[in-house]
C-alpha cells in the first residue's frame, strides 16, 4: 500500500521539482552562454 500524499509531501515534492527546473535552466544558460563564446572566438581567426 502506498503511503497517503500529505500536503507537506506535496509542497516539499513541487519544491524540489521547481527547484530542479531552476537548476536545469541555470545549466542551459550557462551552455548558451558558452556556444555564444565559442562561436565568437572561432569567428575571429
Amino acid at each position: 500500500m502506498k503511503p497517503a500524499l500529505t500536503p507537506l509531501r506535496l509542497v516539499s515534492m513541487s519544491a524540489c521539482r521547481e527547484e530542479g527546473r531552476q537548476v536545469a535552466q541555470d545549466l542551459v544558460d550557462a551552455v548558451h552562454q558558452a556556444v555564444l563564446l565559442f562561436e565568437r572566438h572561432t569567428r575571429q581567426h
